[in-house]
């Protein structure tokens, strides 16, 4: 369990598996809990977080528990992983700055999991030799057959050489449209149930699903930047508004009017990015 002194209260941080070992694929829990002054705002990981070599499938908040000035904040992460290293550990950080400064980060000690193998070494089989020869007469007509092969071939490339790169730049802006439509109806689906039900859970995976998005269209790591990061990036004075309202909500869990605001310059910066790309694959 780690310890850190902050307002003379120390935070004490447990975090650990529920289980001892676990399975290729399938769920296994990991707590977090963090006991700490009552005046003293936390922030942990979300569905944003990289949880190498482990991938979040579901986490379950506590409600925050506090008594004579101390308060304790817990989650249960559900896990998979598919690596197959005898022994995986986690550690995971809490952050004491909402903008989530590298310079007010605390990590919990690593905690181990074993991966069960499913599979054992099989005893030595004793092999039944055969070899005893049996002729075959040979109908198949191997010159026919080349000569078939070699002119495909030739076909083939003739077709590439002319129309290799129109197939590939083609192929390219189709799958970057397609890309894109299923983005603005994954994304609109979801700020519609935001606009019924105000739900933190969806915020989060709209702003998910966005980096995510703008990952493919700039091939850049914005699932893994700060708003503050992302903000540097793009340089849109909308845009820092925008991300203010989102990590109000999501972090503060304030959900204002301007949330549908801010939901909406996140679509409309999409679309713009989107077109600018798309304009520079078509004249490449």
């Amino acid at each position: 369990m780690a310890q850190i002194k902050t307002k003379e209260i120390p935070i004490q941080i447990k975090a650990e598996f529920l289980n001892d070992s676990l399975q290729l694929g399938v769920p296994v829990q990991f707590v977090f809990s963090i006991q700490h002054s009552a005046q003293t705002q936390i922030l942990l990981p979300d569905s944003t977080y990289n949880f190498f070599p482990f991938e979040l499938k579901k986490r379950t908040y506590f409600t925050t528990k506090t008594k004579k000035n101390i308060s304790i904040d817990s989650v249960v992460y559900d896990l998979v992983s598919f690596e197959v290293q005898p022994k995986l550990y986690l550690k995971l950080p809490i952050w004491l700055s909402p903008e989530k400064d590298s310079s007010q980060v605390i990590w919990s000690k690593p905690d181990s999991i074993f991966l069960q193998e499913l599979v054992k070494n099989n005893p030595n089989l004793s092999l039944k030799s055969n070899t005893s020869y049996e002729d075959w007469e040979d109908y198949f007509n191997y010159p026919y057959w080349i000569a078939g092969i070699f002119i495909l071939l030739l076909v083939i490339l003739l077709i590439w050489s002319l129309l290799g790169k129109r197939i590939i730049k083609a192929y390219t802006l189709f799958q970057f449209n397609t890309r894109h439509s299923i983005f603005l109806s994954e994304f609109g689906r979801l700020t519609s149930r935001i606009k019924s039900r105000q739900s933190l859970e969806d915020i989060e995976k709209s702003i998910t699903l966005w980096k995510k998005h703008l990952e493919l269209i700039e091939n850049k790591p914005y699932s893994s930047y700060t708003s503050k990061e992302i903000n540097q990036q793009l340089n849109d004075s909308d845009l820092i508004d925008a991300l203010k309202n989102i990590d109000r909500a999501v972090y503060g869990q304030e959900i204002s009017e301007k949330i549908n605001e801010a939901l909406f310059t996140l679509r409309k910066l999409s679309v713009n990015r989107f077109e600018m790309r798309k304009e520079q694959l078509r004249n490449v």
